[in-house]
């Protein structure tokens, strides 16, 4: 048997050396120093990064024990995530079902469904921070229907905010939802379809029974998706604080940029960085995996 020509096995290296450095330059090294970082207390008013005394996981034993501003984050992004994402599923999966049919104009609805997620979160929490003024169009909107005048102000109380942050989510990203789970729809074989229908099987049965069955690793894979991105909301929650640097409804996110730009205590911040990322690793890993290991 001839070998490959020495040339055959340097030009992949050749070719692909440079990619791999750029991956590991950018990716790698800062996971690394943010690890490094999680063990010590370093902030820039210490001095050299590389001179910070390592404090061997004092950080975390303080995140999970006594700091209650990291778990009462933690607890409203998992709320949140929760909340988000149910919503999210359940419209884009009802607009999914609908798009599915044949009619008249089924392509035109199908792009204007589409549109929410081209735009910029910053620009959505822009839009939606003035939808959500006291004297904004949906104040307005409740007033027409409710007949008498309605002024909440929707970014300055924890509550309120929550549902701002939750309608501002789902119509952004159901778009999201609704393309992947539209694909599923259509990915479901016809001739199933047809049988079914041949033995008098209702639209609903159709659906219900053999449709989201066959679509079962598709939606939990969106679903994952989705959660993993509704944890990092940020731009919107910036965008309702309108200048204030008192945040009422306070994310992981949040949490993470006030303590390590605002308080500069980059150590901590990234103990905290490093623990949701491992949360999020965990719980990813016990939807992903049996749907890998299931034949």
């Amino acid at each position: 048997m001839k070998r490959a020509p020495r040339s055959t096995k340097v030009a992949p290296l050749i070719l692909m050396g440079p990619v791999q450095f750029l991956i590991f330059f950018i990716a790698i090294i800062p996971f690394i120093l943010e690890i490094y970082l999680s063990l010590t207390p370093w902030s820039p008013r210490l001095g050299d990064i590389f001179q910070a005394p390592f404090n061997w996981g004092a950080n975390y034993a303080k995140l999970i024990t006594e700091d209650y501003r990291f778990l009462s984050a933690l607890g409203r992004t998992a709320l949140f995530t929760a909340t988000a994402v149910t919503v999210e599923f359940f419209v884009g999966l009802g607009l999914a079902a609908l798009v599915d049919r044949e009619f008249k104009g089924n392509k035109a609805v199908f792009i204007i469904l589409l549109v929410p997620m081209m735009f910029m979160p910053v620009v959505v929490g822009l839009n939606f921070y003035m939808i959500f003024q006291p004297e904004g169009p949906l104040n307005h909107f409740l007033s027409i229907i409710t007949g008498s005048p309605i002024r909440i102000d929707w970014t300055t109380s924890e509550g309120t905010l929550f549902l701002a942050a939750i309608l501002t989510d789902a119509w952004h990203w159901t778009p999201f939802m609704f393309l992947i789970l539209l694909v599923g729809l259509q990915s479901v074989p016809p001739n199933i379809v047809n049988a079914a229908k041949t033995l008098g099987a209702s639209n609903w049965s159709i659906f219900k029974d053999i449709k989201l069955p066959m679509m079962k690793r598709i939606i939990l894979i969106a679903l994952v998706i989705r959660a993993i991105e509704s944890t990092k909301i940020f731009d919107e929650l910036i965008m309702f604080a309108g200048g204030r640097t008192n945040y009422v409804f306070e994310n992981i996110s949040l949490w993470t940029y006030i303590i390590n730009s605002q308080q500069t205590l980059v150590g901590y911040a990234s103990s905290g960085a490093l623990l949701i990322f491992i949360l999020i690793i965990l719980v990813t890993l016990t939807v992903v995996i049996p749907l890998l290991t299931r034949r």
